[in-house]
């Protein structure tokens, strides 16, 4: 969990909304969200899945790999 915390620390963070290609429909209980973070002029999107659970939502997994190295610069686009 501290590996994640580091990862996922920021100065700011702004939920862009569900990804696109799942369907309004989808009964499987779980969300795919979109966060962008903001940290040392970089502004990585992580991709979140969220479950129901016990009348609200949790996380079930977050894609560190979107979310840069926090001890490294941004790299440059392509």
């Amino acid at each position: 969990l501290t590996v994640m915390q580091r990862y996922l620390v920021s100065e700011e963070y702004e939920v862009l909304g569900a990804d696109p290609s799942q369907s309004l429909a989808d009964l499987s209980g779980e969300r795919h969200l979109r966060v962008r973070l903001t940290r040392n002029n970089c502004t990585p999107e992580v991709p979140v899945t969220l479950v129901q659970f016990a009348g609200g939502w949790i996380v079930k997994a977050v894609d560190l790999t979107k979310a840069g190295n926090p001890q490294r610069a941004c790299r440059p686009p392509n």
